[in-house]
């Protein structure tokens, strides 16, 4: 990035939660990319002893509020990152465990919420490199308990879509799979032209032959430039986009069908980015006013053609130590509009939101680089305002996503962290 007065990539502190997540992962100790072809080359078992590999009790082990936390099949440190529920009694989380101490508590640190998956081309043939976590996660839920799945490790994996028993997709950091019902088949993002590392930050399928990803690309020229890629039944495809300037990044994709895609990101002046696909072009819709000096939009979640909405943060200053207040934006149709959120002093960043049978609920953490500790943050839609609830879980943590149950109720997923600064894997229902 060019900082407003230095140096091409002088990163200034308020020029975005994507680089306040990576900034520790350049440094971290990369993974072999070997791995993830060995992984694939396995043999996969069948889906029924999948699902007989690690389970838990149904036990409640943590309640807030309305919400039941379950144990989940995990030794050791992870993280949830994404969350789908096709049935009642059907759900998925996917994300990440963290084989050493160091890794764990550097997530804490720096990753507060939603998938961020980075990944490097080091230049040396070794192809695309995971950097977050250490090993793959998928689970399963029957109704009962949760149970570990068998999954080919590509790192972490931030992204789970569900359309039937035979049709499941995720997405980690450099590649997609795809279940069949019977195996899983990879497929490799399209490559980026002179990029030194990328970030996955979105990920929608809407269907087997369609779906669409969003990320940001560290140039060689020392500037972020978002891309967006679809998949078109045999491989990802870069999509060409608009002009949007030298400094962009995409932070979140949702597809109601191949003609109606909505995108979001932000701009080199810390000011977001709605862009939507008719099935033909690119239209770059304008901003509601928000009041904000600066915002940042992680996640686009469709309910509707007539009612999407996005989520993230916005501040009233731009200094390091800004506070930040939830940013949460509707598409009624015609038009983007703000929403009344929780004033001052109450701040959070929203990550997440769902909508449970008309109710909508948002979720984040309660994070501002000026506080010493943040937790889950929750808010309630009321139908005029949003306000503040009791979170899935205490202690310090986020939640990265929220999915409704068919049939009514919400899951919650994200991760709390111990008196020693490791991440312990949250799943809660309400």
């Amino acid at each position: 990035m060019k900082d407003r007065g230095g140096q091409p990539g002088t990163i200034m502190p308020e020029q975005g939660e994507f680089v306040k997540r990576t900034r520790w992962l350049m440094a971290s100790v990369l993974v072999p990319a070997a791995a993830t072809a060995a992984a694939l080359a396995a043999p996969v078992a069948s889906q029924a002893a999948h699902l007989a590999l690690r389970t838990s009790g149904s036990k409640v082990i943590a309640s807030s509020a309305k919400w039941r936390e379950y144990p989940l099949p995990i030794s050791g440190n992870a993280s949830v990152y994404g969350i789908s529920a096709p049935g009642r009694n059907d759900a998925w989380a996917v994300g990440a465990t963290f084989g050493s101490t160091g890794k764990a508590r550097a997530y804490v640190r720096a990753a507060h919420g939603p998938a961020v998956l980075p990944a490097v081309h080091p230049g040396d043939g070794a192809g695309c490199v995971p950097m977050q976590g250490d090993g793959s996660l998928l689970m399963h839920w029957n109704g009962a308990r949760w149970a570990r799945v068998a999954v080919p490790q590509v790192g972490d994996i931030g992204y789970v879509t569900v359309a039937g028993p035979a049709d499941l997709s995720v997405a980690a950091a450099c590649e997609s799979l795809h279940w069949n019902g019977k195996t899983w088949a990879a497929a490799s993002y399209a490559h980026v032209p002179n990029m030194q590392n990328f970030t996955l930050t979105g990920f929608a399928a809407d269907g087997p032959r369609d779906g669409w990803l969003t990320g940001v690309v560290s140039g060689t020229n020392g500037f972020f430039t978002g891309y967006a890629e679809r998949w078109n039944g045999s491989r990802w495809r870069r999509v060409q986009l608009p002009n949007l300037g030298a400094d962009y990044g995409l932070s979140g994709v949702a597809a109601l069908g191949p003609d109606n895609v909505w995108v979001g990101g932000w701009d080199a002046n810390q000011h977001m980015i709605l862009l939507h696909w008719n099935g033909r072009s690119w239209t770059l819709a304008p901003a509601p006013g928000t009041g904000y000096r600066m915002t940042e939009i992680y996640t686009v979640r469709a309910v509707a053609p007539g009612d999407v909405w996005t989520v993230g943060y916005g501040s009233r200053a731009v200094a390091p130590n800004i506070v930040r207040s939830p940013l949460i934006i509707h598409w009624t149709g015609h038009r983007w509009e703000n929403t009344p959120a929780p004033a001052p002093p109450y701040h959070s960043e929203i990550y997440t939101i769902a909508d449970d049978h008309g109710q909508l609920w948002a979720a984040g953490d309660t994070f501002t680089p000026a506080g010493d500790t943040y937790g889950m943050a929750l808010l309630r839609w009321t139908g005029s305002r949003w306000t503040a609830s009791p979170p899935p879980a205490a202690g310090e943590g986020a939640v990265s996503q929220l999915t409704a149950v068919p049939g009514g109720g919400l899951w919650g997923a994200g991760y709390i962290s111990d008196a020693s600064g490791l991440p312990r894997p949250v799943i809660a229902r309400r």
